[in-house]
């Protein structure tokens, strides 16, 4: 099986997710699972092993980072959803590096639920859930979850005012949400997302440049009052 680029534990490390070899290992089996499955469905555009490791797992990784400049410490035992999972980024990644942390990933598609079932199954991650909805849904139907996550993830599922709505009522005072975001981040977006913020009771957006070699990437976060 191909294995992971040189110089990966390092980068993970440095992005805030040190990993031991357990932890290395399921990665691995993660991005070699996903490379396999992409040729039956499209989970991803990302086809390269050594960019899939960079796009997905570091990008993924990153956010760990991002958690703990915001005083959110994943080695502890936390609820987190991870909105719109599709191929299971970022939810999945910090599941396996922050295995105390406990995951509900939330996703639509009913080839992407297979997919995440059997993926969550052949890692062994006991403490990771796969719900079939809509992120408005969760709270409506996970009466567990209602302001209880200490994070909630949404990576490329859509503009900041919609996630900021779908993450409303899950998350605990103090809690976080943080959206991964590329170089094309307009400054509407920005705005809107800022006064959809205000409406959901969360603290407007700070931004947080993530440490991911060779990509220009910026998480933007907020804050549940």
């Amino acid at each position: 099986m191909t294995p992971l680029p040189p110089g990966f534990t390092a980068e993970a490390a440095a992005a805030g997710a040190p990993l031991d070899a357990e932890a290395l290992e399921r990665l691995r089996l993660l991005r070699n699972l996903l490379l396999a499955e992409n040729e039956v469905q499209n989970l991803t555009t990302v086809t390269d092993p050594e960019a899939m490791a960079t796009d997905h797992l570091l990008d993924s990784l990153a956010l760990a980072g991002v958690a703990a400049n915001l005083g959110l410490d994943l080695r502890q035992v936390v609820n987190c959803v991870d909105l719109g999972s599709g191929a299971g980024f970022p939810g999945i990644p910090l599941a396996v590096a922050f295995p105390r942390t406990r995951w509900v990933l939330v996703e639509s598609e009913g080839g992407k639920v297979l997919w995440l079932e059997r993926v969550v199954e052949s890692l062994g991650l006991p403490a990771v859930q796969v719900f079939r909805g809509r992120g408005r849904e969760v709270r409506h139907n996970r009466a567990d979850l209602a302001e209880s996550c200490a994070l909630v993830t949404a990576r490329a599922v859509g503009p900041l005012g919609k996630i900021c709505r779908e993450a409303r009522g899950l998350l605990r005072p103090g809690g976080l949400l943080l959206c991964p975001k590329g170089p094309g981040l307009e400054d509407a977006e920005r705005a809107l997302g800022e006064r959809e913020a205000r409406k959901s009771h969360l603290v407007p957006a700070v931004e947080f440049p993530m440490a991911v070699p060779g990509r220009e990437r910026v998480c933007v976060s907020y804050r549940r009052r």
